[in-house]
């Protein structure tokens, strides 16, 4: 009874944060876009470039959340310990290491350009440290399940 409450309440939270990064990317994200290039018109030619980058990390970012609902279904069928679950792992560690990888790219080509404000800068941080610390966590996990199948076998 518990573990299907901590179940459906993680999944839950999959969900929210799904539905609210997708609000973000569709409300928020372009009305921030126009502003900041109402504001700074020196780098406003960035607003496109810059959109395109967050939006792209939007797909490995759900491809993760997926995995992640993949991961649920097996642990609530009492198939944690299986090859989907380590396949899972390793496809939310490449999401998190893509997003990474974007940030880091547009970190830097902003940080060339001189374009990147303290703000952006420690959103981009905190950002680029989360997906680390997801991707380092999804490894370590995924080394753990395989060490538990060969001792199972």
């Amino acid at each position: 009874m518990i573990k299907n409450s901590l179940i459906f309440l993680l999944k839950f939270a999959i969900f929210a944060l799904g539905t609210i990064i997708f609000a973000l990317c569709v409300f928020w994200l372009p009305w921030a876009a126009r502003t900041m290039a109402e504001l700074h018109p020196e780098v406003s030619y960035l607003k496109y470039p810059v959109l395109f980058g967050i939006y792209a990390t939007a797909v490995p970012f759900y491809m993760a959340l997926y995995k992640s609902l993949l991961i649920l279904r097996l642990v609530a069928n009492k198939d944690t310990f299986s090859q989907k679950s380590v396949v899972a792992l390793d496809h939310i560690k490449n999401c998190a290491f893509i997003i990474l990888g974007f940030y880091i790219i547009g970190f830097i080509g902003l940080t060339m350009l001189d374009s990147i404000d303290p703000f952006t800068t420690l959103l981009a941080l905190a950002i680029m440290v989360l997906t680390m610390v997801i991707a380092i966590f999804a490894a370590v996990l995924k080394q753990r399940l395989k060490l538990c199948k060969t001792l199972d076998s």
